[in-house]
């Protein structure tokens, strides 16, 4: 098994960066709902908690889904190491305005530099992908590591960010997550580029001169589209926080996706054993998009059925951010020892999805039984709310880092960061349309049970088509 934890050292560096992002994100993350939601006396922002819900879920989908941009300037203008260098100094400054600025401009600068910063920094599991080209078992391990490495980071800072943010300022917590994100890049920065792959420090498919004009011409228009659709709601009295999140998780949730795989699906760069590859990549996207909207409900409604249902016997509610990352760190080792223990009888990537699937489906079942028994009205046992995010760990641990290295695997050469992106784009939908799902929260089980159905029918409709699946992955 130690083995598998040798690796060259630009990939600890990139791990290092990667800690970097998770402890800065996770632990602003772990505060910022309940900085928004607590009142101007008592260091927030006084916003009303379902508001809150639905920016915060908005919030997490525009950190994701930015990474379209991001990858579109990994692949075509700058290579996905400097793509990385500069993001990670804009997400640096916005989480340094969080922490210096106050109100609600505060709010939205510090947010909106982080949203950018990230969308460019996505990069950094293409250059991981081009290490470990044709060897499949090592590029496994050396995600499945790397997921490791970064869980630590969002394990560690809810409780640092989190006790400081609670127990004395808010800002002083945002300004913490500052520093993890910054030593993060400085390792990064440190290590020396002849450990680099050449092909992370250049475009692999650089935009000529006649398609930037082009692109410029498709920025303006999307531009002036974005302004129309907001003028006309402007003038029908439509334009309110609840109609604008509701328009972004259209656009994220649908008419993005679907336009990235049909660009690609249709370009005539890729050829037809890379097209037949794409298409087999969308059920295990809409597997992971389905995983994520149940997982992203941690931070949101198990945060805010924790505070009015749950007997935290003592316990900071901000710990309970810490539970999902801290499971990875105890199961990435377990599951990676496991599947080079069962050799050739490892279950394909797409097996994994479904029992990833149908473990999530049992945490909601679970965390709806006390209530059911006991009465809408009871408060539950902590226990029950650590056991569901087990077994959403569990699921996570078998689809989110092996969702990173099928597509590296099944994407074609000139498209990696944006098949790439398309896995971090399941979580931005999965986000935005969690949106909309938080509304329907009304502190009972019955929002469980119904939440249970999503992975449970998707894994479902996964296993009667994992033959077919399986059989273009080994062609």
């Amino acid at each position: 098994m130690l083995s598998y934890f040798k690796f060259p050292k630009f990939f600890y560096s990139l791990g290092s960066l990667e800690f970097g992002w998770m402890f800065s994100y996770y632990g602003m993350k772990a505060i910022l709902l309940l900085y928004m939601i607590y009142a101007v006396t008592q260091g927030g922002l006084g916003i009303e908690k379902s508001a809150a819900a639905s920016i915060v879920a908005i919030y997490g989908s525009l950190t994701f889904m930015l990474g379209v941009i991001g990858s579109y300037v990994t692949d075509r203008i700058l290579g996905p190491y400097y793509a990385n260098l500069y993001g990670s100094i804009i997400v640096i400054l916005g989480h340094v305005a969080l922490g210096f600025l106050q109100g609600i401009a505060g709010l939205f600068i510090g947010l909106g530099l982080v949203l950018i910063g990230t969308g460019m920094s996505k990069g950094v599991k293409v250059i991981i992908g081009h290490a470990f080209e044709g060897k499949d078992n090592k590029r496994d391990a050396a995600f499945q590591i790397f997921y490791l490495i970064a869980n630590i980071g969002s394990f560690i800072s809810p409780l640092i960010v989190g006790w400081l943010g609670m127990s004395y300022n808010f800002h002083w917590g945002f300004t913490v997550a500052a520093i993890g994100m910054f030593i993060g890049f400085l390792i990064f920065v440190l290590t020396e580029k002849r450990h680099f792959n050449e092909k992370s420090f250049r475009p692999l498919d650089k935009i000529q001169s006649h398609e930037l004009k082009d692109l410029i011409k498709n920025v303006a228009l999307f531009l002036v589209f974005i302004f129309s659709v907001l003028l006309v709601m402007y003038l029908f009295n439509l334009l309110t926080v609840d109609n604008i999140i509701l328009v972004t998780t259209i656009f994220i949730s649908g008419i993005l996706p679907i336009s990235l795989f049909y660009s690609i699906l249709s370009s005539k760069k890729i050829t037809k054993k890379e097209r037949s590859k794409v298409v087999i990549f969308i059920p295990l996207f809409l597997s992971s998009l389905i995983f994520w909207i149940m997982a992203e409900q941690i931070p949101i409604i198990l945060t805010l059925f924790a505070q009015n249902n749950v007997n935290l016997l003592g316990m900071p509610l901000h710990w309970l951010q810490s539970f999902n990352p801290l499971f990875i760190i105890i199961l990435m080792p377990f599951f990676v020892y496991l599947w080079e223990k069962l050799g050739d009888k490892n279950p394909s990537t797409p097996k994994k999805f479904f029992y990833g699937l149908l473990i999530t489906g049992l945490a909601y079942i679970i965390l709806s039984i006390p209530q059911l028994i006991l009465g809408l009205s009871s408060n539950i046992n902590v226990v029950w709310l650590i056991f569901t995010i087990f077994l959403i760990a569990i699921g996570e641990a078998l689809i989110s880092p092996l969702a990173d290295s099928i597509s590296y695997v099944l994407s074609p050469e000139l498209y990696k960061a944006r098949m790439m992106f398309l896995v971090g784009l399941t979580n931005a939908s999965a986000q935005a349309l969690n949106s909309q799902i938080v509304k329907f929260f009304n502190n009972d089980s019955h929002y469980f049970l119904i939440l249970a159905c999503l992975p449970i029918l998707t894994a479902i409709t996964l296993f009667y088509l994992l033959n077919k699946i399986e059989n273009v992955m080994e062609s």
